[in-house]
């Protein structure tokens, strides 16, 4: 836990995800795509079945190039399958929380449902 002031909980501690390739030949892999740069709303996951619809912004790229920005717009899928979905992991490793203890870089997903662009 974080304090003693919390109660215990179970969570993943010290989670590392290592990258094979840059986040530019992640986005070299697609012609079109989304790069989820902020998801909100997680925490509303179905933990049965893990089915997720939530909010996210990033950019919108074409090319290997950034186009233009998005902003409100809705990702939809399965944990499971978003999971079996990955293609790719980057290099840039990033804490989650901020300092926190699980360490991420970009992952390149093949399919997601995006609503709202």
């Amino acid at each position: 836990r974080h304090s003693c002031r919390v109660s215990p909980q179970i969570s993943p501690t010290n989670l590392i995800l290592s990258g094979q390739c840059g986040i530019d030949n992640l986005l070299d892999k697609f012609s079109r795509c989304f790069w989820v740069k902020h998801v909100m709303g997680m925490h509303t996951c179905n933990a049965v079945n893990g089915d997720f619809s939530v909010g996210a912004a990033g950019h919108w790229v074409e090319a290997g190039s950034v186009v233009h920005p998005v902003k409100q717009v809705t990702l939809a899928g399965n944990w499971i399958t978003m999971l079996s979905d990955i293609v790719g992991i980057g290099t840039d490793v990033d804490n989650f929380p901020v300092h926190g203890n699980i360490l991420t870089p970009s992952v390149a997903i093949e399919m997601l449902n995006l609503s709202g662009l």
